[in-house]
C-alpha cells in the first residue's frame, strides 16, 4: 500500500459517498456562510452576542439541512470557533516587516527548521493550516505537516499551477510541482556559484545594524526586484555566514531580516579561534593563568560556613585572556538554532577540557557556564538568560546601559512636567478610591470605586507628563518593562522617583492624575455605558490582598509556604514592615467593596460564556540574603564569594483569594473596556490576540471542570495546550478567546510598568484634547513584537533562576514528583513531572529506573524522587526515582 499521510485514509475512505462534494469543500463552504452571516449583523450584535449561541444556531440549521442518506462523518468535523470568529475583526493584510499578517497560500515556498532535523525547503499545498501546521510538499517529494512558527523564508507565488485536493506520497498528480522545485534549487546553484565573490563579501556592503535579505539582495545582483532564485541565495549565504550574521528567529517574516556582528567581534572569534588551534603563545598564557585564578578561587569558596563577602584578585586578565573570555561568554549566550556551524563547539570545548573543568563529560553550553563562575568572571548566582541578544538589559548593550544610568540619576522636576490633559481632567474629589495590592508594593497603579451603580477603574497617567519624545519616554522605550529579578533587584523602566512618589495612586494634598473608566452596568441588549477619562483621584484608601480578604470576604487562605537554605537563624522573610500606612476598613468600606465584586462577578461570567480559560495563579517568589546581591562590574579582575547567598522561596496561589481575584477581573474589564472604546472612536491602539484551536466541542469539556470561582485546574489543561497559540500583538481589533474577550482586549492597565500601556495613554490623551495621534502603530508593531516576545521569554526563564539554585544549594535532597505531562508512550523516555511542594518543572530519567519500573504511568501520580543534576544555566533539574 503506498504511504500516505495520517487521516488520508479516512477522508478517502468515504470519498465514493459524497454527493455534494469533497469534505474539504464542504467545511470551507460552510466556513464562508457563516462568515457571511455575521456580516449581516451590526457591531454592536457582533461583540456583545455570546459566541456559543451564533455556532450552535449556524450548525444545528447545517445539520437540519443534511441529507437522511448522507454520510454522517462528512457533518462529524467540529467547527474551529476562532477561525470562523476571526473574519469579524480582520482587515487587508499588511506586508510590514513584523511580518505577523502574513497570509500563506498554497504554492508558496518556504524554508523550514525544525526543532529537531534537516532543514528543507518545501511548498505549501494547502490553505488550511492545522494547530498551526500546514501541509506542506519536500524536495523529496513527501508530503509532511510543517509548524508555520518555523518558517525562516517564505517565497510568495511561487508555484501557479493546480494542485490537487487529496495528498498522497508520489502521486504524478504533482510531479510539476516537484520539478519545478528541483528546478528552482538547481538554478539556485548556479546563481550561487557564479556569484560566490560578490556574495562572500556581502558583509562589507551592508552598513547598519541589521539587514534583511531583500535589502542584500538589491545590493549584490542590482536590481530593485529581485527574483525568487536570488532571493534565496541571498538569504542561504547569510544563514551560512554565522561570522558575520545571526538569523533574527524572534518573528516570523516574509523576506527575514539578520543581525550584523560588530566588526570587533568578528575580530574576536577569529583571533581566538586561531589561538585555540594553533595552541599560540597567547593561549597557553591564559591557560596558566586561568590554572592559577582557578586554584585560588578554590581557597576562597571552599569553606561554606565563613561570612558572606566579595574578595577580589590581585592579578587581572590581560586584553588577549579578556577576548578568549568573551568568546565563551558568547559561546553561552548565542541563540541555538537547528542549523549550526560548529562555530564555537569544538574551540569551547578544547578549552573547557584544557582548564580540566569538564568533569568527565561532554563540554555543553552549561558546563562552559559553569566554567566561567571558577574564572571568577561571572557571580556563582549569575542568570544567563539576561546576556541573551534579545535583550536589551544593562551591561548587554550600550542604549541599555546609558538608559539605566539614565534612570538611576534621575531628578524629580516637577515644574518642567505639565499635564497635556489639564484642560480636561476631571476633580473626583471626594470619590473614595480603594487600591488593593501587596503588603510591601511601591507603585500603586490601579484603583477602584463604586457608587452603587457605576464600577470606576482608576489607572495611574504617567503619559499625560511624558512625551513619548522625552528623555524619560525614550527611557522607557528602551527599558520596555520593568524586570523583577528576585529579592529587591529590579530594573524599573520609569525612575522610583515618579512611580512611587508622584503617578503612584496616593492620598495627596494636590491630588494624584489617572485615567478612570467608568462602567455602567449591563443593558439588556448586553452592552455597557462607558466613559474613559483623565481625572484627579485625592480620596484613597490603601488596603492589602489579605486585609481585603479577611475583613471584607470573611476568608483568609492559606499562608504561603516557605522553603529556605542557607537562610540566617532567626530571621524572617517578613521582618520589613508595611511599606505604607493601611486604611482602616469601615462598614461602608466593606460594602462598596463587595459591590465591587458583585459588579466583577457578572462580567466574570459573562466571559465564562463566552469560552474564557482561567487558571489559578501561582507564582514563586524569591528572597536573597543578602537582600542586594553584588554584581562583578569589571571583568578583568577576577572576583569571587566566600560563604554562601541565603534563598529563601515563597510560593503562593490565588485560589483562594477573593481580593487577588477582584482586582484581576477588574484589569481585564479596564483592558476589555478601553480596547472596545478606542475602537468606536477610531484610536489606533496595541491589541493583544490571544487565540487557541480549540473547538466547541474541547471548551464544553473544559468548562464543566471550572471549580468554583470559575478557574480551569492545570492538569485538565494540559491536554489541549498543542491548541494554544502564542499572544500576538496586533495594530488592530483582535479578539482574546483565552479570556473569553471576542470584542478585543488591549493593554492598558500597567502603565507604570510597560511600554505598551504607555502607547495606549499618549493615544487616549491625543483623542482627548483633539491633537494628532503621536504613535505610528503600524510602523512601531515590528519593535514591539521582538521586544515583547523577548521580555516574555527573559521572564519565563528568570522565574525558575532562584528555585533552581534553592535546589542547588540542598544537600542530596529528596522530593516528591507529581506526573505533568507524558509526551512519548516509550517506556524508557524521560518523562515532565512537577516537584512538590515547591511547584518545580523537572525531568524524570526512567531508564533502567526501578523506582518505578513496571508501572504504568499517568499524569498525577506521585513518586519519591531524588535530584540528579541541576543545569543553572538552562535552569533544567534532572531526577531519579528511589
Amino acid at each position: 500500500m503506498r504511504r500516505c499521510l495520517p487521516g488520508i485514509q479516512r477522508i478517502t475512505r468515504h470519498a465514493s459517498t459524497q454527493t455534494t462534494g469533497s469534505t474539504r469543500e464542504l467545511l470551507r463552504k460552510r466556513a464562508q456562510d457563516f462568515s457571511a452571516d455575521l456580516q449581516k449583523l451590526e457591531p454592536d450584535q457582533l461583540v456583545s452576542e455570546p459566541y456559543k449561541v451564533r455556532v450552535q444556531e449556524r450548525f444545528q440549521k447545517v445539520a437540519s439541512q443534511r441529507k437522511p442518506n448522507e454520510p454522517r462523518s462528512q457533518h462529524k468535523a467540529e467547527p474551529n470557533v476562532n477561525i470562523q470568529l476571526r473574519e469579524d475583526f480582520a482587515q487587508a493584510e499588511s506586508t510590514t516587516d513584523s511580518g505577523e499578517h502574513l497570509r500563506l497560500e498554497p504554492g508558496d515556498l518556504v524554508e523550514y527548521w525544525p526543532d529537531n532535523g534537516r532543514r528543507s525547503t518545501c511548498v505549501i499545498v494547502d490553505d488550511v493550516p492545522i494547530k498551526q501546521r500546514f501541509m506542506t510538499l519536500s524536495e523529496g517529494g513527501l508530503f509532511n505537516y510543517t509548524n508555520q512558527n518555523r518558517y525562516r523564508l517564505v517565497l510568495k507565488g511561487f508555484y501557479k499551477g493546480e494542485l490537487p485536493l487529496l495528498k498522497i506520497n508520489n502521486d504524478p498528480r504533482f510531479t510539476p510541482l516537484r520539478q519545478a522545485l528541483r528546478a528552482f534549487k538547481s538554478e539556485v546553484h548556479k546563481v550561487r556559484d557564479a556569484n560566490r565573490v560578490k556574495l562572500a563579501s556581502m558583509h562589507n556592503l551592508v552598513k547598519g545594524l541589521y539587514a534583511s535579505v531583500d535589502e542584500c539582495a538589491n545590493l549584490i545582483f542590482e536590481t530593485d526586484n529581485p527574483t525568487h532564485v536570488q532571493l534565496y541565495c541571498t538569504f542561504e549565504t547569510m544563514t551560512l555566514d554565522r561570522l558575520h550574521y545571526l538569523p533574527d528567529a524572534a518573528l516570523h517574516m516574509r523576506l527575514p531580516r539578520f543581525t550584523k556582528r560588530p566588526a570587533d567581534e568578528v575580530r574576536m572569534i577569529e583571533n581566538t579561534q586561531t589561538w585555540v588551534n594553533s595552541r599560540s603563545r597567547e593561549y597557553n598564557d591564559f591557560l596558566a593563568k586561568a590554572r592559577q585564578v582557578i586554584s585560588e578561587g578554590q581557597a576562597i569558596t571552599r569553606d561554606p560556613g565563613v561570612p558572606f563577602s566579595k574578595k577580589e584578585l590581585s592579578m587581572r586578565w590581560s586584553k588577549t585572556d579578556l577576548t578568549i573570555i568573551d568568546f565563551l561568554l558568547n559561546a553561552c549566550t548565542e541563540r541555538r538554532d537547528t542549523f549550526e556551524t560548529e562555530l564555537y563547539t569544538t574551540v569551547v570545548a578544547q578549552v573547557v577540557k584544557d582548564l580540566e573543568l569538564d568533569g568527565g563529560q561532554p563540554v555543553s553550553r552549561s558546563v562552559a557556564h559553569a566554567a566561567l563562575k571558577k574564572l571568577g568572571v561571572v557571580t556563582p548566582w549569575d542568570a544567563n538568560v539576561s546576556r541573551a541578544p534579545a535583550m536589551e538589559v544593562p551591561g548587554n548593550s550600550a542604549a541599555a546601559d546609558r538608559a539605566d544610568r539614565f534612570v538611576r540619576e534621575y531628578k524629580v522636576d516637577r515644574a518642567g512636567m505639565k499635564d497635556r490633559s489639564a484642560s480636561v481632567r476631571v476633580d473626583l474629589e471626594d470619590m473614595p478610591v480603594y487600591t488593593i495590592d501587596g503588603e510591601h508594593a511601591h507603585e500603586l497603579d490601579d484603583g477602584l470605586s463604586f457608587d452603587g451603580t457605576n464600577l470606576y477603574i482608576h489607572i495611574a497617567d504617567p503619559a499625560a507628563y511624558i512625551s513619548h519624545k522625552s528623555e524619560l519616554g525614550l527611557a522607557a522605550r528602551q527599558r520596555f518593562e520593568t524586570l523583577y529579578l528576585g529579592g529587591s533587584n529590579t530594573l524599573p523602566m520609569l525612575p522610583p522617583q515618579l512611580t512611587q512618589e508622584h503617578f503612584s495612586l496616593a492620598a495627596r494634598r494636590q491630588g494624584t492624575p489617572s485615567l478612570t473608566l467608568r462602567v455602567g452596568p449591563k443593558r439588556k441588549d448586553g452592552s455597557r455605558d462607558t466613559e474613559l477619562f483623565a481625572a484627579t483621584v485625592r480620596n484613597v484608601h490603601q488596603l492589602t490582598y489579605k486585609q481585603v480578604d479577611q475583613v471584607v470576604f470573611r476568608c483568609s487562605g492559606p499562608d504561603p509556604a516557605r522553603f529556605s537554605v542557607n537562610w540566617p537563624a532567626g530571621l524572617d522573610v517578613d521582618d520589613a514592615s508595611p511599606s505604607r500606612s493601611l486604611h482602616t476598613l469601615t462598614d461602608e468600606d466593606c460594602d462598596r467593596i463587595r459591590g465591587m465584586n458583585t459588579f466583577l462577578e457578572e462580567f466574570r461570567r459573562e466571559r465564562q460564556e463566552n469560552g474564557s480559560l482561567d487558571q489559578p495563579f501561582v507564582s514563586l517568589n524569591a528572597s536573597t540574603y543578602p537582600a542586594e546581591l553584588p554584581s562583578i562590574t569589571d571583568r578583568s579582575t577576577p572576583t569571587f564569594f566566600s560563604g554562601r547567598v541565603g534563598i529563601t522561596i515563597t510560593r503562593e496561589e490565588s485560589i483562594d483569594s477573593a481580593a487577588t481575584a477582584l482586582v484581576s477581573e477588574a484589569a481585564i474589564l479596564y483592558n476589555a473596556e478601553v480596547a472596545k472604546w478606542g475602537r468606536r472612536k477610531k484610536i489606533p491602539l496595541i491589541y493583544r490576540e490571544l487565540s487557541t484551536s480549540l473547538t466547541a466541542s474541547d471548551l464544553a469539556t473544559l468548562s464543566l471542570l471550572r471549580d468554583a470561582r470559575g478557574n480551569i485546574p492545570d492538569h485538565a489543561l494540559q491536554p489541549y495546550l498543542s491548541k494554544f497559540e502564542t499572544a500576538k500583538l496586533r495594530a488592530h481589533p483582535a479578539p482574546a478567546y483565552v479570556l473569553g474577550l471576542p470584542g478585543g482586549y488591549t493593554l492598558a492597565s500597567s502603565p507604570l510598568r510597560r511600554y505598551v500601556d504607555m502607547i495606549t495613554g499618549w493615544q487616549v490623551h491625543a483623542w482627548l484634547v483633539s491633537e494628532e495621534f503621536p504613535i505610528d502603530v503600524v510602523g512601531e508593531l515590528a519593535w514591539l513584537t521582538r521586544r515583547s516576545r523577548a521580555h516574555r521569554s527573559f521572564n519565563k526563564a528568570y522565574a525558575k533562576v532562584w528555585p533552581h539554585q534553592y535546589l542547588d544549594a540542598l544537600d542530596n535532597p529528596q522530593l516528591t514528583a507529581r506526573i505533568h505531562n507524558i509526551e512519548t508512550k516509550r517506556s524508557q523516555d524521560p518523562i515532565n513531572v512537577t516537584l512538590q511542594p515547591i511547584g518545580l518543572r523537572a525531568i524524570l530519567l526512567r531508564a533502567g529506573d526501578a523506582g518505578i519500573k513496571g508501572r504504568s504511568l499517568v499524569v498525577g501520580d506521585e513518586c519519591k524522587v531524588r535530584v540528579v543534576d541541576v543545569d543553572l544555566m538552562d535552569n533544567i533539574a534532572t531526577v531519579v526515582a528511589v
